[in-house]
């Protein structure tokens, strides 16, 4: 056999690694999954608890580069779920002082 049917199969061989590989990532969406969940938390108020699931979907986002963008708006959310929570622990301060 020619040596460029040996190269052809080494590319077959490697196109559908990375075909099944993308197809592990896009059917397992945990971190979409939980951050839908952090997102209906924070709309009924639990911050605390949204802030967590935010950073479990960062953390579960991080193991693999196919979400980019999630990863951004997560590190916006957990900015200002961060505000919010120093915010209403102020607030609760002020209202022990007073």
């Amino acid at each position: 056999m020619p040596f460029y049917y040996y190269f052809f199969l080494m590319i077959l061989v490697l196109l559908i690694i990375y075909l099944v590989r993308i197809g592990k990532f896009s059917t397992k969406s945990t971190p979409l999954e939980l951050f839908n969940e952090a997102l209906r938390e924070e709309n009924s108020g639990d911050f605390k608890a949204a802030f967590i699931n935010y950073e479990l979907a960062l953390s579960e986002a991080g193991k693999n580069k196919f979400h980019g963008n999630l990863k951004n708006r997560i590190h916006e959310k957990l900015k200002v779920l961060h505000t919010i929570i120093e915010y209403e622990k102020s607030m609760q301060l002020a209202k022990r002082t007073v």
